[in-house]
């Protein structure tokens, strides 16, 4: 089965997994829901393997992010992003001493 077709039919909370964490190795719980959904098996190959810095973790392909990217409701799926309070403070400038 495509991306196209099993996309729609994995959980919520699955698709939120693998848009807000790009890049990032796949958990076999995601891998599995995928399966379930009629999407590659976690040991069929399409499952990028390590890029040298890990041992043994999965990643999805490239050209399934770019896909999933493109998609309309991933929009609705991305989590805010929340704005760091440090960042509050630097923007304000160093506190200046007091003569």
């Amino acid at each position: 089965m495509e991306i196209d077709e099993w996309w729609p039919l994995t959980p919520e909370v699955v698709r939120r997994r693998l848009i807000n964490h790009p890049w990032t190795p796949v958990a076999p719980y995601v891998m599995e829901q995928v399966h379930l959904a009629g999407g590659p098996a976690p040991d069929s190959g399409w499952w990028q393997p390590e890029r040298g810095w890990t041992s043994g973790e999965l990643f999805l392909p490239q050209e399934a992010h770019l896909w999933i990217l493109k998609q309309s409701d991933t929009e609705s799926l991305r989590e805010p992003v929340e704005r760091d309070p440090r960042a509050d403070y630097l923007s304000r400038g160093w506190p200046r001493r007091q003569p």
